[in-house]
């Protein structure tokens, strides 16, 4: 959230739709750094917590579109999985917060975490790991910044975030 206010991706966003234009916001796994509720840090550091993602949310992105005449829908995060089986919870979490924020403000929300998650459970681990980056070696060259190696990690872990 924070980073494309920052680098005036949003204040694009804003200035290039049309009335009437709808605006899909989908933001979680990189808001999980946490960051603090005031000053500085709060203002310019990298990542949330349920306080300031609540904020930039509410506060800027569903306020703004809406005093555009953009209609925002929110779009919660897709799962994150470790060996083809979700991981609970996001820090902060977001999809409860979205999921919140769109009753509150009477936006629509796309609910990708819930049902992806209804899905994994019912395609099992094997499937779902074809799902997400589970690249061997040899596969695909480069390595992410993230740390990620889309070549196959050296020590054979597996993206449970990307797909």
């Amino acid at each position: 959230m924070k980073t494309m206010f920052n680098e005036n991706r949003f204040n694009d966003v804003l200035m290039t739709a049309n009335e009437g234009d709808y605006v899909f916001i989908h933001s979680a796994h990189n808001d999980e750094s946490t960051g603090a509720s005031e000053g500085a840090e709060a203002r310019f550091g990298r990542g949330s917590n349920t306080e300031t993602y609540t904020r930039w949310l509410n506060d800027i992105y569903i306020s703004s579109m809406r005093a555009r005449g953009l209609i925002p829908v929110l779009v919660t995060a897709m799962p994150r999985t470790t060996d083809g089986v979700y991981n609970e919870g996001f820090n902060p979490d977001s999809p409860s917060i979205m999921k919140a924020a769109a009753a509150n403000a009477d936006v629509e929300c796309i609910d990708l975490y819930e049902n992806a998650k209804k899905y994994i459970d019912l395609v099992g681990a094997e499937q779902t790991k074809a799902i997400y980056m589970s690249i061997e070696a040899g596969e695909t060259p480069g390595k992410t910044n993230s740390g990620s190696y889309a070549n196959g990690h050296p020590d054979n872990k597996i993206d449970g975030t990307h797909y």
